[in-house]
């Protein structure tokens, strides 16, 4: 099941839950009032390695796109 995330509608409390997609929102914890699902956003995978291996990825650690890996390092 996946996490989500909700925020109380009366008390502004944001917590997290496991829920399937269609679940009704749970109570919030604090206050038991009315919560609404808040929309998320994805967490990519960060993947390491050499960066002659990596497509489009990172390299040197800069948290940038290297579209020329190695040569980013340079700068």
């Amino acid at each position: 099941m996946p996490i989500f995330e909700y925020r109380c509608v009366r008390c502004g409390h944001t917590f997290e839950a496991l829920a399937k997609r269609d679940d009704p929102s749970p109570p919030c914890a604090l206050c038991a009032g009315e919560t609404d699902k808040l929309m998320s956003a994805h967490k990519g995978v960060v993947m390491k390695g050499k960066a002659e291996k990596m497509t489009g990825g990172t390299c040197c650690e800069r948290g940038v796109v290297c579209d020329q890996p190695k040569r980013c390092c340079e700068n």
